[in-house]
């Protein structure tokens, strides 16, 4: 089966900050202003994946290309080329013979580091536009979870104290809303950058991969 790997950005269209496309997905939150950019998946199909899924047979293995496409609202710069779905954090390539397994499982985990890799067979919605799309692997797990639209905080920081501007009192902030009421005072907050950020990681651009019949 041929595998397509992917790297996508683009500007958001409200702030101008980088937003990246780690997953095929419909919405995607800017972390920065806290607004939704909308990708449907037939403006996936027209504009996005176009040129990957026309002309990934002029590449060979580890070969790739990079494109610039710019739309109406958007300029997405892309990466694609043809390489085996592996581990983003060592590289040891997934075994394609258990393709079916991971995805019933939703992921994959690394032989030689233990990383979980995320697999998942397209839903229905996507097989409309890409119906030789068979896997979808390594996207950004977080981007996938419906409901929180990828606001998921680390465990690791949760929950952090912040100390209200207004009256001194202490508020556990957990990064589920940028603006939060402080329940001393009542005032509205504005939480900052540097706090915010610690909660929300800016995304870098992933690599995941098409896998087609």
């Amino acid at each position: 089966m041929p595998s397509i790997c992917i790297e996508i950005k683009t500007p958001c269209k409200f702030c101008g900050s980088n937003l990246t496309l780690n997953a095929l997905v419909e919405e995607v939150l800017c972390h920065t202003c806290q607004k939704m950019n909308n990708f449907p998946y037939d403006y996936w199909k027209k504009s996005i994946l176009d040129s990957a899924l026309n002309d990934y047979s002029e590449l060979k293995e580890g070969e790739g290309q990079n494109q610039t496409v710019m739309t109406g609202e958007y300029t997405f710069t892309i990466m694609y080329g043809i390489q085996q779905p592996r581990c983003g954090k060592c590289k040891t390539n997934l075994d394609s013979a258990h393709f079916q397994d991971f995805a019933n499982q939703g992921k994959a985990v690394c032989t030689k580091c233990s990383n979980e890799v995320s697999v998942r067979i397209p839903p229905t919605e996507v097989k409309t536009f890409f119906p030789n799309m068979n896997y979808l692997i390594g996207e950004d797990a977080d981007m996938l979870e419906k409901g929180d639209k990828g606001l998921k905080t680390p465990n690791a920081v949760k929950p952090i104290l912040f100390i209200c501007p207004s009256c001194g009192g202490n508020l556990k902030i957990d990064g589920t809303d940028r603006v939060v009421t402080c329940s001393y005072c009542n005032s509205e907050i504005y939480i900052p950058d540097d706090l915010w950020f610690r909660l929300h990681p800016v995304k870098i651009v992933g690599r995941w991969y098409l896998v087609l019949s």
